[in-house]
This record gives C-alpha cells, structure tokens and sequence, in this order.
C-alpha cells in the first residue's frame, strides 16, 4: 500500500514539473523574418508543408502560415468635433463624379488627395477658401477602393473616407 502511494505522489510530482509543450508561438519553415516600421510589422514565412485553422468562440488556433491575430487601429489626427468643420462625400460608391461638401469654420484652403490601395496618391487641386462643394471627376479612376484624405494646406488631416468606385 505503500509503494502505491509513494508511486502516486511520484508521479503527481513529476507531471507537475514535466513540461510537454510549449504555448509560446512557434513557427517551423525554410526561412522567415519580420519587417517593422512605425505604423506596421510585417512578419513572414516560407516553405511550410502543413496548414490548418481552427476557431472556437475564445481562441483562432493555426498551424503553417504565420497568421498572428488581427489588430485594428482607428485613424489618429481626425476632426476635432470641435474644430466646426463639417464634410459630407456622396454618393458612395460612385460611378462619376463624387461631391465633397465643406462647411469650415474659417477660410482655409483644403487639399484633397485620393490614395488607391496600392499606395498610389493622386493629388487633387486645392480648393480655395470659403468653398462650400467641389465634385471629383471619378471616370478617369479604375474600379476599385481610395482613401479620400482631406486635409488643411498646412499638412494637417481632417478626415479620411473609404471611397468605393465602381464600374
């Protein structure tokens, strides 16, 4: 009755200070790194055999393809609600021409500036102080998604829109 016991306790013991795996991602590939700027981290991986994805409620397991979890950052530097300025871009997605109207509170001038989800900017001219509605002539633009970056001539930005052109 003894040996039992000490067997149990030895046992016990020894699954207590085991260590079967490892809960610290890993990743087994040919080759890899990771990239990081201020506003991004890129990490990659090459060469793996097996990949699979598993969800529950709590969890997002993977297995090959570095996939870390998803993180969202709303954009900084937004209107101050206080600010007074108030924009409106219509209609949404566009097929022609897109309406951007302004209410400021003072007579600054704003620079448009129309980005495409390859990094591509395209500038728009700068609208004079005091206007109040300026249309985007969207035909010469593909198909496809653009940030609408609208900001003070001195660089500041206002607001951004997700612009969908459609055909």
């Amino acid at each position: 009755m003894r040996k039992k016991y000490l067997l149990l306790l030895g046992g016990l013991g020894l699954s207590l200070t085991g260590v079967a795996q490892r809960l610290s991602p890993s990743v087994l590939a040919v080759s890899g790194g990771t990239a990081t700027t201020q506003t991004m981290t890129l990490d990659w991986t090459l060469g793996e055999a097996v990949v699979e994805t598993s969800y529950t409620p709590e969890r997002l397991y993977t297995q090959g393809f570095h996939q870390p979890l998803l993180q969202v950052s709303e954009l900084q530097n937004q209107i101050n609600p206080d600010a007074g300025y108030t924009i409106t871009v219509a209609p949404n997605p566009v097929t022609s021409y897109l309406t951007v109207g302004i209410t400021a509170p003072q007579e600054d001038p704003l620079q448009l500036r129309l980005t495409d989800l390859n990094g591509r900017q395209y500038t728009l001219p700068i609208l004079p102080a005091s206007t109040q509605s300026t249309q985007v002539d969207m035909t010469q633009f593909p198909t496809g998604t653009y940030l609408l970056h609208i900001n003070s001539v001195d660089g500041r930005l206002l607001k951004s829109y997700k612009i969908i052109k459609a055909q």
